[in-house]
């Protein structure tokens, strides 16, 4: 087949894929840094809302699943 379309073309057919594949990732997998496995269990059992752990109402919270933490400075050292 590579001989048949070219390698270049099989390279573009390969890139649109990874493309596809990020796409998806960005879109369809959740964050789930500093999450326990139940938690991870429960957004996907639950209608892809993470549970609310502090016990009170959040009526019309997304329970977190729109909020980001801001990640590291990349500087070899950890925050603490």
């Amino acid at each position: 087949a590579v001989n048949a379309l070219g390698k270049d073309v099989v390279f573009w057919i390969y890139a649109g894929f990874a493309a596809l594949g990020l796409v998806f990732v960005r879109l369809c997998v959740p964050e789930t840094k500093d999450r326990s496995l139940e938690d991870i269990d429960s957004y996907w059992t639950n209608g892809h809302r993470w549970p609310d752990h502090d016990g009170a109402s959040r009526a019309g919270a997304d329970s977190g699943s729109g909020t980001r933490t801001r990640p590291l400075a990349h500087s070899g050292h950890r925050a603490t």
